[in-house]
């Protein structure tokens, strides 16, 4: 009888679990999963197919290259390669999204 109260009073309770993470970071996981994981691994700290691991990545660095497969002046990339397609058709705020997600706010 004990146990069977503690697996209901679990199970109510997970039921009001918030998945952790902000509104932001809901819809950067989103965007992440339809736009990126074809060239990045659905795991963003594993390294995907064709392009790298981007967990934690910079936002100046992922708008730079997201909208214009650029880097900002001064910075050293994981693979210089100009290989990915430009995607403009992404806001900054998607792309503030993705960075949500990718550095887990």
């Amino acid at each position: 009888m004990k146990t069977a109260f503690i697996v209901i009073f679990l199970f109510v309770l997970s039921c009001f679990a918030k998945e952790p993470g902000s509104a932001q970071a809901k819809k950067g996981k989103a965007l992440y999963q339809a736009t990126c994981t074809a060239c990045h691994n659905a795991d963003p700290k594993k390294a995907g197919a064709i392009g790298p691991e981007i967990y934690g990545s910079r936002l100046d660095v992922m708008i730079e290259k997201v909208k214009k497969n650029a880097y900002p002046k001064g910075y050293k990339p994981k693979r210089p390669t100009t290989i990915m397609i430009p995607l403009p058709h992404l806001t900054d705020a998607d792309i503030a999204a993705i960075h949500a997600y990718l550095n887990g706010k």
